[in-house]
């Protein structure tokens, strides 16, 4: 039906039309009539318009809709496939599901979307929002929102948002949010204004924010990751294009080589690294070569390998580091640790709170220590080293200018000139030092000789007496304090090559040692060593506590020993070698009062009246008190201590002197074995039948003789000459005895007749006897007999025994044999009584054996038995036969038993079918087991899809925890941590929120634990009125708020203020009124 209508009324019967028309499908059509009529079998409204399939709408000029259920509302709008939409002017919908809203919009991928003025969808399942929004055809899934933006890959790309006006997007899953963000690249992510991510994997978020390497990630307004594998975030923060790896975090941080770099870190704000694997991180840290690191505000690391570590801290010399705040390693290889400390020396080391390496190879170790020299240390609070090669340890100890390779160690230590500062003990040109002792510096001389005991008395005194330094000067006086060595408290080295250990100890002159506490060492080449030990002249040598050695080339070692003469030696505790010289004190308190003497032993004493004029014994030598005398012992004498009168008594004392060799010249000792050699020389030389044998002094002489057999059994011996003729008797018991003579294995002595002087003495009388006694024979019945010696013993055989007798050779000795054997066989025998029976066969082999309760046949048969009848009789083979077949038969056929079988037929029958049966039963087990395997792996499978549920779960729970703070104007970035768990497991999530304004918000997070990782991004979009103060921070909104409440209480002052003025003017007013009143 058609109906021609005026265009006022057209929309009228249009709506009419429709509701009469729209439950139907096909066959009939709606025309609105403007100059040319619609065509087709759908909906057309406006002229050209076209609606050809069932279900169709046209609606507007030249509108043309050739797909089923579709529509297009617009002048030239299209909708040219099935279920699509097109509306407005030109939009054009020309894929299946497809939808285009807006003028010459246009959606021509399937189930695309393309709203706004010229938006294009063209992609498969993609969406373009916004004027001139497009989507290519190789993009799928895309997503345009934006006036201009646009996803244009040139290949077939997957999952591409872009949103904001002229974003892009052209890789894989990539992703560009924000006015002007681009994304073109696989797996890229732009976010923010101008925002560039464009290469694979990289991602870049903030106003003009830019990624353009592989992996590389830029966070923050105008940030920009040109490097592969790049992480950038803040304000400016960038990574040039000769960089890979390289991070910088902090608003202008940056990564900036000249070459090409790996690895460089920047975290700071303006901090920087411009090298190879450099590292900066700080506020305006530096760290400019390759192989450098600067940690710490302002902190600098220029030259390669040097590390800077604290605030203000400098590494400028290569490999150098510096740790501490304001500290400086200018040196090559140089360490400087410790606030406001300097190592400037090559490869020096600088430790403590303004500690100073200036030389090169210097330490200086301290507050305030100072190595100023080359190869020099300072170790100590204050320490100074000034002297190259010179070491200071200890708190203010100091090596002055000039102390080459010297040392001062302890507190208050010094090697160098005496002055102010630095006293010595000795102040004057010559000098005296008062020795502290407790006992005597001097002996005299004998003054008071008188026999004590028929000894001679010597009385001697001690005294003090003071000690004059060697004024001798260094023999190198360019090198004054070369060498030397101070350790101590207060410990002091003044001299060339010196070395003083010990508190407040002393070395002077050159080539000294003083070790010990106030040991002091004058002299050169001197030693002293030991609490208060001295020394005061050249080569001397004082070792113990109070030692003290004052003469040239002595030494006196020892508690308290004293040396006071030239060449003397004093070893040994309170030991005394003074007024003499080439003397020798040995031992605890040994001492001599005479030179060239020595003195062994303890308390012993070299003593004797200088005027004594002694001969020697058998010689007649003369002998002087200046030759020298050596004493082991001593006589009895007194020493007095001249301090406090004490007087000390020694009683004599001699010493025995062992194990002294033999002499051999006139003048050499001789012992006593000489001595006893001398008083005797005896040769003792024994006849013939005699021994003599030696032990030491002592002779023991025995006989020699060896006793004969012979037909009367007498023993005969032949004495020594010089014996007595012995006598010989024999008795009638066969015993045979020597009187005078005795020989028990040559120990026994023989006496002579006349000893001769010296002739060993002889033993006493002993006996020697030979006793034969008869054999006796006792028989089983225990009758008696005896043989005597020379007799025949016959052994004749009883009953079944035979004996034999004869002779057998025996290691070529002819020897009686006498054989007793059991004759073959035997008569006469009742029984045989024997543990065990043997028969043999006639072979030797078959052997029956009968032992006990058993007998073995030996593999022979028993022939001829008879049937048993009883149970413990033997049994016959026909029996066995009878009873076996009785036993073994059935009585009648089963199913696999017959009873004509044998029993090993039906046990054969038997095993086969067990046989087929295990062979089923094996089968069903296989079957069991393949179905128990299937089982198996289902559940692995069900069991790995609920762990990675569960994992995904504790995922999910953690990103689900990352919540940002309120915003911030002057805080834009919010990092979050959160932690999930599902079902036991756990996993933990980092997020960051980056918002640039009150109403925008762009977040991403990431969750990992157990391999489901998880990640996520978006944008948050606040729409609606807002307040003047959403924008502001919380410190702003404080000061807004301070100023308001000040604004309110000057206010409230100036009501209140008004308030009186008002009171006053009232109360003028009324005064008025009142004056006026009363007139």
């Amino acid at each position: 039906m058609k109906k021609r209508l005026s265009v006022g009324k057209r929309l009228a019967v249009m709506g009419t039309v429709l509701a009469v028309t729209g439950g139907f499908w096909g066959g009939q059509s709606v025309l609105a009539v403007d100059n040319a009529a619609g065509t087709g079998n759908g909906v057309a409204i406006g002229t050209g318009s076209v609606a050809t399939q069932s279900n169709s709408v046209a609606v507007g000029g030249s509108a043309n809709v050739t797909g089923g259920s579709a529509t297009a509302v617009g002048n030239s709008s299209q909708a040219t496939f099935g279920f699509t939409t097109a509306i407005g002017h030109s939009a054009k919908a020309t894929a299946l599901n497809a939808t285009a809203l807006g003028y010459n919009s246009a959606a021509s991928g399937q189930y695309s979307t393309a709203l706004g003025s010229t938006a294009k969808a063209q992609g498969l399942n993609s969406i373009a929002l916004g004027k001139g929004a497009t989507t290519s055809s190789f993009a799928e899934d895309g997503i345009v929102i934006g006036n201009g933006a646009n996803v244009n890959p040139t290949a077939k790309m997957v999952k591409i948002i872009a949103i904001g006006a002229s974003s892009n997007a052209t890789g894989n899953n990539a992703i560009a949010l924000g006015g002007s963000a681009k994304a073109t690249a696989n797996y890229t992510m732009a976010l923010g204004s101008g925002s560039t991510a464009s290469a694979t994997n990289t991602m870049a978020l903030g106003n003009s924010a830019m990624a353009n390497k592989e992996f590389s990630i830029a966070v923050g307004s105008n940030a920009k990751a040109l490097g592969k594998n790049g992480v950038v975030m803040g304000y400016q923060a960038n990574t040039t294009t000769l960089t890979e790896g390289a991070i910088a975090i902090g608003n202008s941080a940056s990564v900036t080589p000249s070459i090409r770099s790996l690895q460089g870190i920047a975290i700071g704000e303006s901090s920087n690294v411009n090298g190879n694997k450099g590292m900066a991180i700080g506020g305006s840290a530096k760290a400019l070569a390759n192989f450098t690191t600067a940690l710490g505000a302002e902190t600098e690391a220029s030259v390669a390998n040097a590390t800077a570590v604290g605030a203000t801290a400098k590494a400028r010399g290569e490999k150098s580091t510096a740790l501490g705040q304001n500290t400086e390693a200018n040196g090559q290889e140089s360490t400087a640790l410790g606030a406001a400390s300097i190592a400037s020396g090559l490869s020096s080391i600088a430790l403590g709170s303004s500690a100073d390496a200036v030389g090169g190879n210097s330490i200086a170790v301290g507050t305030n220590s100072l190595a100023n020299n080359t190869l020099t240390m300072a170790m100590g609070q204050a320490s100074k080293a000034y002297g190259t090669q010179a070491m200071a340890i200890g708190v203010k100890g100091e090596v002055a200018v000039g102390g080459y390779n010297a040392i001062a160690m302890g507190y208050n230590s010094y090697v160098g000139e005496i002055n102010e500062t630095h006293k010595s003990v000795v102040t004057t040109a010559n000098p005296t030092v008062t020795v502290r002792a407790l006992a005597a510096a001097t002996d005299a001389t004998t003054t008071d000789v008188s026999p004590i005991d028929g000894n001679v008395n010597y009385k001697l005194s001690d005294d003090y007496y003071p000690v004059t330094i060697n004024d001798k000067t260094s023999s190198d006086t360019e090198k004054i304090y070369e060498n030397s060595i101070a350790i101590g408290m207060g410990a002091k080295s003044f001299g060339f090559q010196t070395l003083a250990i010990g508190g407040v100890s002393e070395a002077h002159d050159s080539n000294t040692i003083a070790v010990g506490l106030s040991a002091i060492a004058q002299g050169h080449y001197s030693v002293a060593m030991g609490q208060q030990a001295r020394t005061s002249s050249d080569n001397a040598l004082a070792i113990g506590h109070y030692a003290e050695s004052h003469g040239e080339e002595s030494t006196a070692i020892g508690y308290f020993s004293r040396v006071g003469g030239a060449n003397n030696i004093a070893l040994g505790n309170m030991t005394r070698l003074q007024g003499v010289d080439n003397s020798v004190a040995l031992g605890s308190n040994a001492r001599s009062v005479l030179s060239n003497s020595v003195a062994i032993g303890n308390n012993s004493a070299a003593l004797i009246d200088s005027t004594f004029d002694i001969p020697a014994v058998y010689s007649n030598e003369r002998f002087s008190a200046d030759q020298g005398v050596v004493s082991v012992g001593n006589m009895y004498y007194t020493v007095t201590d001249t301090k406090t009168g004490k007087i000390r008594e020694y009683e004599a004392n001699t010493r025995r002197i062992i194990n002294v060799a033999g002499g051999y010249a006139d003048t050499d000792a001789v012992n006593v074995a000489q001595l006893k050699a001398a008083l005797k020389d005896i040769t003792i030389e024994a006849a013939e039948g005699i021994t003599v044998n030696r032990v030491d002094n002592k002779f023991t002489i025995g006989l020699n003789v060896v006793g004969t057999e012979t037909p009367t059994d007498v023993v005969t011996v032949t004495p020594p000459p010089y014996n007595p003729t012995p006598t010989t008797t024999t008795p009638s018991d066969d015993t045979q005895t020597t009187q005078g003579e005795s020989d028990s294995g040559d120990t026994g002595t023989t006496t002579p007749t006349t000893p001769e002087e010296g002739y060993p003495k002889s033993g006493s009388q002993v006996t020697i006897g030979v006793e034969t006694k008869p054999i006796g024979i006792v028989d089983n019945a225990g009758n008696k007999t005896a043989v005597t010696p020379g007799s025949d013993f016959s052994v004749v055989g009883g009953n079944n025994i035979t004996t034999t007798a004869s002779e057998v050779t025996v290691n070529g000795t002819t020897v009686p044999k006498l054989e007793v054997a059991l004759n073959k066989d035997l008569t006469g025998l009742n029984s045989v009584s024997t543990n065990g029976l043997t028969i043999k066969g006639a072979d030797g082999k078959d052997t029956v054996v009968i032992k006990g309760d058993n007998i073995s046949m030996g593999n022979n048969i028993i022939h001829d038995v008879k049937a048993g009848v009883k149970d413990n009789d033997a049994v016959n083979v026909s029996q066995l036969r009878q009873e076996i077949q009785g036993e073994t038969r059935v009585s009648a056929d089963g199913a696999f038993i017959k009873k004509d079988n044998t029993a090993a037929q039906n046990i054969t029958a038997l095993d086969n079918q067990v046989q087929a049966n295990s062979e089923s039963i094996s089968s069903i087990n296989d079957s069991i087991t393949n179905l128990n395997g299937g089982v198996s792996n289902l559940s692995n499978q069900v069991s790995k899809l609920d762990n990675r549920l569960d994992r995904v779960g504790a995922g999910a729970a953690a990103l689900a925890a990352l919540h940002p703070q309120d915003f911030d104007p002057s805080a834009k970035w919010d990092f979050a941590a959160g932690y999930g768990n599902y079902k036991g497991t756990n996993a933990v999530a980092l997020g960051a929120f980056y918002r640039p304004t009150n109403d925008v918000m762009f977040s991403m997070g990431t969750s990992m634990g157990g391999g489901e990782n998880m990640f996520n991004a978006g944008v948050s979009i606040k729409f609606g009125s807002s307040n003047e103060y959403s924008n502001y921070s919380k410190s702003a909104l404080a000061e807004v708020v301070s100023n308001q409440a000040s604004t309110i209480e000057n206010l409230n002052n100036r009501v209140a203020k008004q308030e009186q003025e008002n009171q006053e003017l009232r109360a003028q007013i009324q005064e008025i009124l009142n004056q006026l009143a009363s007139k």
